[in-house]
């Protein structure tokens, strides 16, 4: 799906973070919604700060209707950048060679 800009989760189950990883393989998003019934992930107060860290190559412009800011980008990068040192480092490093672009 080439031209997709947004997706909507209603009653997915949606129900951790790890789920949310997965949106990272799709090409494009610009907007995001997970009505909170169905999606328990929703629960989580950080959960929309994990998701603008992981999806932070998108440059997502809406969450759940509601602009995403460069304050929002921010503190997500400061909350869990940890998160992507930690799982450098338990990379080998051949791996990491591998997902270099040639």
């Amino acid at each position: 799906f080439p031209a997709l800009q947004g997706l909507t989760f209603s009653f997915s189950s949606i129900s951790s973070l790890k789920q949310l990883n997965a949106l990272s393989s799709i090409r494009r998003l610009d907007f995001l919604t997970f009505s909170p019934e169905g999606n328990a992930v929703t629960n989580f107060s950080l959960w929309k700060y994990y998701l603008l860290y992981r999806l932070s190559h998108f440059n997502l412009r809406k969450i759940n209707d509601v602009d995403v800011t460069m304050t929002d980008t921010i503190l997500a990068e400061q909350l869990f950048c940890g998160l992507g040192n930690v799982t450098l480092q338990q990379y080998d490093v051949s791996r990491l060679l591998y997902l270099l672009p040639d």
